[in-house]
């Protein structure tokens, strides 16, 4: 076994196993910052995966979450039971039972409707890797009205802070990471601007009433918002994610990347 595989077995706290820039990753370690749970982070390289990950993770992808358990013995004397855990919608459900009051709601149905919308979420964070990786600026305009047109299929509810009101939800943890990408993305709060206002004056058609199309856009802004300033939520990356993350898009000749960069 290695070093690194026997230094884990030795942490008495949750050890999450990231990519720096996953958002797959951040969703975890918001629901830990929410839940005020202390958590050890180790960042690999996934183009050069270490052996002792791929001995430990059998689907070799992040995030991963490390859970060691005293068992006591009293033949054997203490051992440690290490359990590994994959798929951040699993691990974000682990970790909502264990430690502190539970945020995922008990009724069935309601339960189901989040996991829904944390389903729902991996498409748009899927979507916006392909948007972050565009080379060209048509790709990239493609891309930003799809990625604009999925997301308002999203309804919080008004006037609270959160998806379903005023706490904080597995789905708030699901969305958060794309929420937290919108800071290269400006053409998408911008654009749904744009929808709201021309809703308000009736220059766009949906179907229904547009003053309540455009309060649910305007409520959908603030609630970006309102989440990607969170202290849990800023405080989910490493102080470098923001360098980390234009040098790995900019490896992909990145249109947007290169727009910001060269903007600044």
């Amino acid at each position: 076994m290695s070093d690194v595989l026997e230094q884990i077995k030795t942490v008495d706290k949750p050890v999450l196993i990231s990519f720096g820039i996953c958002p797959f990753v951040q969703r975890s370690a918001i629901l830990m910052n929410v839940k005020g749970q202390a958590f050890e982070r180790i960042n690999i390289d996934l183009a050069n995966k270490p052996d002792w990950f791929l001995e430990l993770v059998p689907t070799g992808k992040v995030p991963a979450l490390v859970i060691n358990e005293l068992c006591l013995d009293t033949n054997e004397g203490n051992d440690i039971r290490q359990e590994v855990l994959f798929e951040s919608a699993i691990i974000n459900e682990f970790l909502d039972e264990q430690y502190g009051d539970p945020l995922l709601p008990a009724n069935a149905l309601e339960k189901a409707r989040q996991r829904s919308w944390v389903a729902f979420a991996e498409n748009l964070i899927f979507l916006q890797y392909q948007l972050m990786k565009a080379e060209t600026e048509a790709a990239y305009v493609d891309l930003n009205n799809q990625l604009l047109n999925e997301l308002i299929k999203l309804k919080p509810v008004a006037g609270k802070p959160y998806f379903d009101g005023k706490q904080f939800s597995l789905v708030d943890a699901a969305f958060a990471p794309l929420f937290t990408r919108m800071q290269w993305l400006p053409e998408i709060t911008s654009d749904l601007a744009d929808i709201a206002a021309k809703d308000y004056k009736g220059e766009v058609d949906k179907g229904s009433n547009s003053t309540e199309h455009s309060d649910d856009v305007l409520r959908l802004i603030k609630w970006m918002e309102h989440l990607r300033t969170l202290p849990d939520v800023v405080n989910s990356v490493d102080d470098d994610f923001s360098k980390a993350f234009e040098i790995y898009f900019k490896q992909f000749n990145s249109f947007v990347i290169s727009k910001t960069l060269n903007a600044a």
